[in-house]
């Protein structure tokens, strides 16, 4: 299990105030190595009965270690609840308004668990500090965890408004995800003891998550996903078929490991051997978009004057952020600043917009331009389909759009992903699946997401 070495977070329990400054790789080892010893000490004690001899004991070092990293009992403390609580708050990310409500609920349900199976005594933790009144974390719960929670809600209230899912209490949906979750975790003895499993094991953990993930999404009209290691080219949405799907591309994948290396040398015959025409863009591109439009450069220099001017003039700040990111869509550091900011300004609608840029560049690198002709599509359509809902975020739409065009442009230049390469009107990374598959084959796997 991994441990972050206690990052603060926005109204939370500061972790620094009596800390030094950070330093490299060694210290970041000890941290967490206090901080896994912390964990098991505060959850069998409780604040109270814990002490730094006790902590230093278990950690495995002099306990002048742990004053110099986080000062105080109360510092390391604090530093732990940080930790924990940012761990969970960051199970969120899978609610975005762009992904299948049964997908992303199912994704953060499974997180929860994991971390349950993973990090019980975190949870014991946590639920030890809010029964004895959470004084140490009131203020994220009231601020950081309510404004990340009411942001959630909003994507929630999105999906029933478009018809995606049945109508539903979005608080009281998570307030009962999070107790059916952490149950596993807090009262692991009691459901030991019924079950009659000492310890429990990934099997019981797997079959808990699959129980509470059939619970939830047919109590919000959903339909059931299948578990991660089930998944097919229906994305788990329960298609009539998928078993017979998986089976196809099960065989395929085994097909292409035997295969490979043959494939290599035929599929560089097969690009020498083409029409003799240079690639060119797909018909679907724009042919509007000026090439001058996307400044790498000019993006980087009006990002680092937003972060120059942020501490004073926010509004300021969040326009030279917006505007680097126009500038240059794939400037990850832009769109994840604008969120940050317009977040804590309150610009709601903004800061979703800016995470849906965050999402998208992270799953999917401009870099990796031989998807980039399906994800491109794939995005177009989402913002088509938002556009006719009677309420739709425009930031996303104007935000979304840009970076289809920066899509293009790269598409463009690089004709070789954006145009078919002359066998078989096939781009080279579709050519194996092809020749495993024959061409009757390869229209009925590619139609269901395997090309």
């Amino acid at each position: 299990m991994e441990y972050a070495a206690g990052r603060p977070a926005e109204d939370s329990p500061d972790p620094t105030r009596d800390r030094r400054p950070a330093g490299g790789r060694t210290r970041q080892l000890n941290e967490a190595r206090i901080l896994k010893a912390a964990e098991a000490v505060f959850a069998e004690t409780g604040f109270t009965g814990a002490s730094m001899q006790a902590i230093a004991e278990k950690a495995g070092l002099p306990k002048a270690n742990l004053h110099y990293y986080f000062g105080t009992k109360e510092g390391l403390y604090r530093a732990l609840l940080a930790d924990i609580l940012d761990m969970w708050v960051d199970a969120f990310d899978h609610l975005v308004p762009w992904r299948d409500p049964a997908d992303a609920l199912a994704a953060y349900i499974r997180d929860k668990m994991r971390w349950s199976r993973t990090r019980p005594l975190a949870s014991k933790v946590f639920a030890n500090e809010v029964i004895h009144g959470a004084q140490q974390i009131e203020g994220y719960l009231s601020g950081k965890l309510r404004r990340r929670v009411e942001e959630k809600a909003a994507v929630i209230e999105g999906w029933v408004a478009a018809g995606r899912m049945a109508p539903t209490d979005p608080m009281h949906l998570f307030f009962s995800l999070w107790a059916m979750t952490q149950t596993y975790a807090d009262f692991d003895v009691q459901v030991r003891a019924v079950l009659g499993r000492t310890p429990l094991d990934a099997a019981d953990f797997e079959a808990a998550t699959e129980q509470l993930v059939a619970f939830v999404l047919r109590g919000c009209g959903l339909t059931p996903a299948a578990s991660p290691g089930d998944q097919g080219g229906d994305g788990g949405r329960g298609a009539p078929d998928a078993g017979k799907r998986r089976a196809g591309f099960r065989c395929m994948q085994g097909a292409m490991t035997i295969l490979r290396p043959l494939l290599v040398v035929l599929i560089a015959g097969l690009a020498a051997c083409g029409t003799g025409e240079p690639g060119r863009p797909s018909p679907a591109l724009s042919t509007s978009l000026d090439a001058e439009a996307f400044d790498r450069e000019a993006s980087a220099e009006l990002l680092a004057q937003g972060l120059q001017i942020a501490p004073g003039d926010p509004a300021a700040a969040a326009a030279l952020y917006r505007d680097a990111g126009l500038r240059w869509p794939d400037n990850l550091d832009a769109w994840r600043r604008l969120a940050e900011l317009e977040r804590a300004r309150g610009n709601r609608a903004e800061a979703e917009a800016a995470d849906f840029m965050v999402e998208r560049l992270r799953l999917y690198p401009s870099d990796e331009l031989y998807v980039q002709r399906q994800v491109n599509a794939a995005l177009k359509t989402y913002l088509e389909e938002q556009r006719s809902l009677p309420v739709h975020n425009a930031s996303t739409q104007a935000f979304g759009g840009r970076l289809a065009l920066f899509y293009d442009s790269l598409l463009a230049e690089r004709p070789a992903y954006a145009a078919p390469s002359g066998i078989f009107n096939l781009a080279p990374h579709e050519v194996p699946t092809a020749l495993l598959t024959g061409g009757v084959g390869y229209v009925y796997f590619s139609s269901l997401g395997g090309n």
